[in-house]
């Protein structure tokens, strides 16, 4: 049993995805209780996960279809700067859109080690490819050919870590209850968050000023805005807007969306009374360019 779990560790690890599907398909006889499979997973990416332990989490789940810029990850960065819990933030490369949270941090630097460790160590941010954590996630297909490891990944999320808070912008609104009442979920944080924003084209995973939001499954309500939810169409327009927010020259929609999301964080993590004195919060360290000193 334990070679078969040493052998499956060695084949990811060396992404050797035909070996792996061999293993799994000729021993599927194996019995394992969930219990084995889950702490057997916890051993994938050990380290990062106590390093990361006890922070904030902020993420998109994707889905909406809409190409959009990285809101969740320029709300992580701010958020840190107005708290003293550091900000642990784990994402991917694009899966719905055409830029994700990895393609983002990649572009800043923020991939390489030793840039991710000096700004984790001076501004209390770092950011993590999910399969950075838990690199056994990109062979879960593989895994679901083996009956035990597919009964427990039926009824377990497994998050990237523990953490203190845990902010889910979410495409689909059954998912507020339905993640919080899962059977199990692994790594539970503390304080599960869930919202997403109801707008003329659907649901989307940022807090948008136009539309109506939802926190933990019920309506939240602020100020609505003038704008419109712009169409952007490629990588460049999404660079540019990313840009414009880390640098505090950003103004629309997308600006009132960052302060949204990071009022709204401001707002749960009880750092501030209301949602105004957050939208106050954010709009002070974005006129001073706090977050674009960072990676100056």
């Amino acid at each position: 049993m334990d070679e078969f779990l040493d052998i499956v560790e060695k084949y990811i690890f060396d992404e050797n995805e035909n070996e792996l599907i061999d293993i799994v398909d000729n021993t599927s006889a194996i019995g394992f209780d969930d219990s084995t499979i889950v702490n057997y997973l916890r051993r994938f990416g050990k380290k990062n996960k106590v390093l990361a332990e006890g922070a904030i989490n902020i993420n998109g789940s994707g889905g909406s279809g809409y190409y959009k810029p990285n809101i969740s990850s320029i709300a992580g960065i701010y958020i840190s700067q107005v708290s003293e819990i550091p900000v642990v933030k784990t994402g991917s490369t694009a899966y719905s859109g055409i830029y994700g949270s990895s393609d983002f941090f990649r572009d800043l630097g923020m991939l390489d080690s030793a840039k991710r460790q000096q700004v984790f160590r001076d501004y209390g941010f770092a950011y993590y490819d999910y399969l950075e954590m838990s690199p056994w996630k990109k062979f879960k297909k593989v895994l679901y050919g083996h009956p035990d490891f597919k009964r427990v990944f039926d009824k377990t999320v497994f998050l990237d870590y523990k953490a203190s808070t845990y902010f889910l912008g979410i495409t689909n609104k059954k998912y507020h209850c339905g993640l919080n009442d899962y059977l199990c979920v692994d790594n539970r944080p503390d304080c599960l968050i869930t919202y997403c924003s109801e707008t003329d084209r659907g649901i989307v995973d940022e807090a948008v000023p136009n539309g109506t939001i939802f926190l933990n499954n019920k309506e939240f309500q602020v100020c609505n805005s003038e704008y419109a939810m712009p169409i952007l169409e490629s990588v460049q327009s999404i660079k540019r807007i990313n840009k414009s927010l880390l640098c505090g020259e950003e103004d629309g929609f997308w600006k009132e969306a960052l302060a949204n999301t990071c009022a709204l964080a401001l707002v749960s993590l009880k750092l501030v009374g209301s949602f105004e004195e957050g939208t106050e919060v954010f709009e002070k360290i974005y006129r001073e360019r706090v977050v674009k000193n960072i990676f100056e």
